[in-house]
């Protein structure tokens, strides 16, 4: 089972970030592959032995780095104190896609549904009740006997992604790599 977790170093905000001089950001990633307990399904409803999941946080620490100025699901803070530095945009982008990919609680068709409805209300914010009410008017409150919400889902990762990550850890000083056959 593989399983990475390191602290990938962006550096120093800079001037005008807000944040003072010597202030560093860096993000926690961690790729985990695990065997499931059963049953436990792809968000294609596909049963999975195996998972990989992927979790990023972000932090941006005082200078003195005894406490964080930010930290969590900050991702949208750091791509905005970044904005040229490529490898820290893939990174959020990924961050933003695939973050906790083993947490869904629809399948693909029901997320369609969602993700269509929330492009064509910019504003609504999600709420579970109401994501229901929608999901009953398009006839997809049970997509193949799958109630959504009723568990959680894994969206299984691109292995571009997997790949993608761990190169990253392998040039990442300080980087835990652990891969052991199951």
């Amino acid at each position: 089972m593989l399983y990475i977790n390191f602290t990938f170093p962006i550096g120093e905000p800079g001037w005008g970030s807000g944040y003072p001089k010597g202030s560093q950001a860096d993000l926690e990633i961690t790729l985990e592959e695990k065997e499931t307990v059963s049953p436990h399904l792809s968000t294609d409803l596909q049963e999975l032995l195996i998972a990989t999941k992927l979790s990023i946080s972000g932090n941006i620490w005082r200078p003195d780095k005894s406490d964080i100025f930010s930290g969590g699901q900050n991702s949208e803070e750091i791509k905005k104190l970044f904005p040229g530095n490529e490898m820290v945009q893939k990174i959020i982008r990924i961050w933003e896609r695939w973050h906790l990919n083993d947490l869904k609680s629809g399948t693909n068709k029901q997320d369609e549904i969602l993700n269509q409805y929330k492009e064509d209300n910019p504003d609504w914010r999600y709420s579970y009740t109401e994501a229901c009410d929608i999901l009953k008017r398009n006839d997809l409150y049970i997509d193949r006997d799958y109630k959504y919400g009723y568990a959680w889902l894994t969206e299984e990762l691109p292995q571009e992604v997997i790949d993608f990550i761990t190169s990253l850890a392998s040039v990442t000083s300080g980087a835990f790599i652990e891969n052991k056959e199951s």
